[in-house]
């Protein structure tokens, strides 16, 4: 029964907008795509990885785009910072998206009906680094806590307003685990495609 759906006039070939769009959800699923091309964390679970841009692309509303992932080393990553940004050193995340927004969460259409042209972008990740910063924040955490246990406990008065200007930052602060930063990565990354 094809009641209730749209044609959108634009495909004869049943790809991606056949009977569907991001705002009425139609349409079969974009592929995920993830690669490890890092040897620094062994055993990484790509099967969630996956799971979790498949359920931040269909929160955001784009769940017949396509989404590649790539797991990389340090020096891949100071490249390609160096190639995009002109900063040469590693960082965390990057994210290439395909398309220009037309507002904030509103993209482009795409300019032609294929599937191909249906990717929100790529996604960089440098475990290298993700696991640096985890081990950094762990003696954070463990100064932080001891500090807090000789102070007098009265944290009800704590100045936390430069948490407002950190962005993703102070979420990830206490999450000592590589793979589970991963996956919080992946939400400050998908919001940028």
């Amino acid at each position: 029964n094809l009641s209730g759906r749209r044609y959108t006039g634009r495909n004869a070939f049943g790809t991606r907008r056949w009977m569907g769009s991001k705002v009425d959800g139609g349409g079969p699923p974009g592929a995920v795509n993830v690669y490890d091309q890092q040897d620094d964390l062994k055993n990484i679970n790509l099967d969630r990885l996956q799971t979790t841009i498949t359920m931040i692309r269909e929160y955001i509303g784009y769940a017949t785009y396509d989404v590649e992932l790539v797991l990389i080393d340090d020096a891949h990553m100071q490249e390609t910072n160096q190639l995009t940004r002109g900063v040469n050193a590693p960082t965390d995340i990057l994210s290439f998206p395909d398309f220009e927004p037309v507002e904030p969460g509103v993209l482009t259409e795409p300019e032609f009906d294929f599937p191909h042209y249906y990717t929100l972008g790529e996604m960089l990740i440098d475990v290298a680094y993700v696991m640096r910063r985890c081990e950094e924040d762990a003696q954070d955490v463990a100064a932080s806590d001891t500090a807090t246990e000789t102070d007098d406990n009265n944290n009800q008065n704590q100045d936390l307003s430069h948490y407002d200007t950190l962005g993703v930052a102070p979420a990830m602060e206490r999450v000592t685990d590589p793979e589970v930063r991963l996956h919080m990565l992946l939400v400050h990354g998908m919001l940028h495609l």
